[in-house]
């Protein structure tokens, strides 16, 4: 039996409907599978913070009544470090007289926020474990590499900062950019780039959030 013109259209017809339905679905699954990957995540944007938590604009005030009174208080110190070339280092414990910040921890959350001690709003959020932080342009906190970092963002030489006795933290700070990849660090001293290599293929374990730093010129970097 032969196919009329009308049983023809009506096979066209249905054919194009399944082949239009199946484009609606690949698409909707695609961005149902987007959406997956980000739920959960808290996105960390460089320079400014996460959600309606921004440095420079967010209150201590404000972090308590969104987070609650469950956070634990450091206090943090500027003094000279004979064993860092006569520098000054911030250290946690070590009372002077020279308050550098004051830092809110949530553990629980994985969350922690800094102040100046004459100055309310947050200057620095720092995002660890168990939080689980991605950066708008896709590094993922206790997933990504330093290696991952470099490839994004660009190669930088490690900063090191004095936490105790031979325990540093030490980091890839891209103040230009406003935010910072940081990992401990046991040794000491000064330290020679082959050794250091090694570290580039460890997690990261710290995202912090900071302000832009300006260029000479007063401009933002790129």
């Amino acid at each position: 039996m032969k196919a009329n013109k009308k049983d023809m259209k009506n096979i066209s017809y249905i054919c194009g409907m399944r082949v239009f339905l199946i484009l609606v679905l690949s698409i909707f699954f695609s961005i149902t599978a987007v959406a997956q990957q980000n739920s959960g995540f808290t996105m960390l944007i460089p320079g400014i913070g996460f959600d309606d938590v921004k440095v420079g604009q967010t209150t201590r005030e404000e972090i308590i009544k969104k987070y609650g009174e469950g956070f634990k208080i450091d206090t943090f110190y500027s003094v000279d470090s004979p064993t860092q070339y006569g520098r000054t280092i911030i250290v946690k414990g070590v009372h002077s007289k020279r308050i550098y910040s004051i830092r809110l921890s949530y553990d629980i959350l994985g969350l922690s926020f800094y102040f100046r001690p004459h100055d309310d709003f947050i200057f620095e959020i720092d995002a660890q474990y168990p939080c689980q932080a991605k950066t708008k342009e896709g590094i993922i906190l206790n997933k990504s590499s330093f290696s991952d970092v470099n490839k994004i963002y660009g190669v930088l030489d490690w900063s090191f900062m004095e936490e105790g006795k031979s325990l540093y933290d030490m980091a890839l700070d891209y103040d230009s950019l406003g935010i910072e990849f940081s990992q401990a660090f046991n040794g000491d001293l000064p330290v020679s780039d082959d050794k250091l290599k090694p570290y580039l293929h460890n997690k990261i374990t710290v995202i912090k959030i900071v302000p832009v730093e300006l260029d000479d010129s007063g401009e933002e970097g790129k």
